[in-house]
Formats: structure tokens, C-alpha cells, sequence
């Protein structure tokens, strides 16, 4: 390690002893856990993105259900999500479905 290196973190220390009023290595603690708090809320933010696919279950083929569930396969696919249709018999299967 160079001299300036030594230097520089010499500085970083004082400063953080400053800001906080704390000791060199509780400051040190203080900076790490603050560090490990956003990492760990920006994992969480980035995990709860909404799914690229979804799947619906729709009435017998041709069906006013199924018909609506093609144009909602268009809309989402402009913000690249793909939507998986199921036909179903009716209302009882989707609830099966469901269950």
C-alpha cells in the first residue's frame, strides 16, 4: 500500500469520526450496515418486479372470454409480458383452476 493510499483512508476515517461522533470503527460499522440495508432493499425492489408471463383461463374456444383475452395478449405484449391462455369447459373448470 502507498503512502497516499494510507493517506486517503486516514482522511475517510477522520471524516467518518466526525460525521457520526463515533470511534473509527463504529463509524466503520455504522457506514457497513447502512450499506447492507439499501443492498438488501434494492434486492427486495428488484425481486418484486411484476412476472414477464401471466396465465388466464378463458371460457370454451371462440367464447366472448377467450376473444377478450386475445386483445389483452396484445396490449400486454407492448410492455413485454406474454400472456398464456388456457381454454377451459366454463366457469366451474376456471374455478377448479383456481382452487
Amino acid at each position: 500500500m502507498g503512502m497516499s493510499h494510507k493517506k486517503g483512508l486516514s482522511r475517510l476515517f477522520a471524516s467518518l469520526t466526525e460525521i457520526f461522533g463515533l470511534g473509527r470503527a463504529l463509524s466503520l460499522c455504522v457506514v457497513l450496515f447502512v450499506s447492507l440495508v439499501l443492498i438488501l432493499a434494492i434486492f427486495c425492489f428488484i425481486r418484486s418486479a411484476p412476472p414477464h408471463t401471466i396465465t388466464i383461463s378463458t371460457g370454451p374456444n371462440g367464447s366472448k372470454f377467450q376473444t377478450n383475452a386475445e386483445k389483452y395478449r396484445v396490449i400486454l405484449a407492448r410492455n413485454h409480458v406474454n400472456l398464456k391462455i388456457i381454454s377451459s369447459k366454463g366457469s366451474i373448470e376456471n374455478l377448479q383452476r383456481l382452487n
